[in-house]
């Protein structure tokens, strides 16, 4: 369903009932190979019952309660999951620019570049890891895969479990750990250098994707809120971070690809419940409201500076206040 919503929100510049049923019949297709395919990986070949490729764990008993006095915060997320999500594509798209003009017009220079990402983000990442002083014990960690990387026995590194675990792994522990489970400091840098690397690495010459990315960042972003909420409040029972993370993602996503409809049901999907779907369409809508204030989401940008011939649904500002009769001529020419 997530796939078919997808589909029409930001794939299709023309809709109808056939298109529908292609859509969602190819996305049923889809589902079904794969969990087979994954039935022979994980649980034993015809058990359908894998959740799929993306799954990051459910929210179950208390931590899914929310009140009415948090969404100012929502609100709060919202509005800066937008503004960020607008200053990674204002820099995304005047990178593209550069990009096009000076790099993409020989080969040896898009494997330069690719190479330089490469060893930037090996640097930073190792840098963060071996100067932040954030080994913490291991019996207090209560998530997947902790690294030791540059600590004692019996101890994880913050840093580089978050940085080098799966980045759906991360995700999975932004989201469902305890509070305390991660230092703010640990989280505003890491927020710091991923939106900076996603925003470079979006556009070059390797396979690289946006979602996760995207979903990550906002989860550290919203994680962070939620650490500091903890700290103001630590006796509310109601100061969960990991539901944050989960908002701070949607905001993310949303400001930089200005989806709605398609990231709610993808993300409740991703999550098995609906419980957070009133606080994540709030989320979603406010961060493309914001991001729309000041350019397009980033798919829509690339498009246009690939010069792809599709058609979008509104027409631009300019034009419309046009008319047929400004273009046409009394004087008719056979």
């Amino acid at each position: 369903i997530g796939g078919v919503l997808f589909a029409l929100e930001e794939g299709a510049s023309f809709w109808n009932q056939s298109l529908t049923w292609r859509i969602f019949f190819c996305s049923f297709t889809a589902t079904f190979v794969l969990n087979v395919l994954l039935s022979g990986v994980r649980t034993g070949w015809g058990d359908l019952s894998n959740p799929g490729l993306i799954n990051f764990g459910e929210f179950d008993g208390a931590d899914m309660q929310y009140f009415l006095f948090e969404f100012p915060i929502f609100i709060l997320i919202g509005v800066l999951g937008g503004l960020f999500g607008a200053l990674f594509n204002a820099a995304n798209h005047r990178l593209t620019v550069f990009r096009m003009r000076f790099v993409n017009r020989h080969r040896a220079l898009k494997v330069l570049e690719v190479l330089v990402v490469a060893s930037v983000t090996c640097v930073a990442a190792f840098t963060l890891i071996y100067y932040m002083d954030n080994c913490m014990p291991l019996k207090d960690y209560s998530g997947s895969n902790p690294l030791e990387l540059f600590c004692a026995d019996h101890e994880f590194n913050e840093m580089a479990t978050l940085l080098f675990n799966t980045p759906e792994q991360s995700i999975k522990n932004l989201f469902h750990l305890p509070a305390g489970g991660y230092h703010a400091v640990s989280l505003g840098l890491f927020f710091a250098m991923y939106f900076v690397l996603s925003l470079w690495t979006y556009g070059i010459s390797v396979p690289s994707g946006l979602f996760v990315p995207c979903l990550l960042t906002g989860a550290a972003g919203g994680r962070l809120i939620g650490n500091l909420l903890h700290l103001w409040f630590p006796a509310s029972a109601w100061v969960m971070p990991g539901k944050y993370a989960l908002f701070g993602a949607a905001a993310m996503l949303a400001g930089v690809v200005r989806m709605t409809i398609s990231l709610t049901v993808i993300l409740i999907e991703a999550t098995g419940n609906v419980t957070y779907g009133l606080p994540i369409i709030t989320v979603v809508v406010l961060a493309k409201l914001v991001g729309d204030l000041f350019n397009e989401g980033l798919y829509d940008i690339h498009i246009e500076l690939r010069r792809v011939p599709i058609l979008g649904w509104h027409a631009r500002r300019p034009m419309q206040s046009y008319l047929a009769s400004h273009v046409m001529s009394r004087e008719v020419v056979y």
